[in-house]
């Protein structure tokens, strides 16, 4: 739905599919719900095929969504909504075609984003994701 309740249950899918795409190493479905503007979402998508290319795969990462909440306030990138979510993060773990494993990022118990949400040509799209 084109309201402000649509948009919070579109940012809930849009965590789902991050996570869907980090458990399965498939940008597809982010890359179909983002922005072309979106640098937070490219870098992720060019971050997984950078990984293909070289023949290793991200294990872990995984995100639980924990709160979705909308953010008030005063933001420099003009959008219909903003929502603050917090998820609970697992250590992103990088496995080469050896089967060697590096740590690439901790886990992170309460890590907090901003969403930036716009109606696009009659959908939902996130237009960028930062840390407030």
């Amino acid at each position: 739905m084109h309201d402000e309740s649509g948009a919070e249950q579109f940012v809930v899918y849009y965590v789902q599919a991050l996570d869907w795409g980090v458990a399965t190493n498939d940008m597809y479905l982010l890359n179909q719900i983002s922005d072309p503007s979106c640098s937070t979402c490219r870098d992720n998508i060019d971050a997984v095929e950078a990984l293909k290319r070289a023949g290793k795969i991200q294990i872990g990462g995984r995100s639980t969504l924990l709160r979705v909440d909308i953010a008030g306030g005063e933001f420099a990138i003009h959008t219909d909504y903003v929502f603050r979510i917090t998820t609970a993060d697992e250590a992103v773990v990088i496995q080469g075609p050896g089967g060697a494993r590096t740590t690439a990022a901790p886990a992170d118990s309460h890590d907090v984003s901003l969403v930036f949400v716009s109606w696009v040509r009659g959908r939902w799209r996130v237009m960028e994701e930062g840390t407030p």
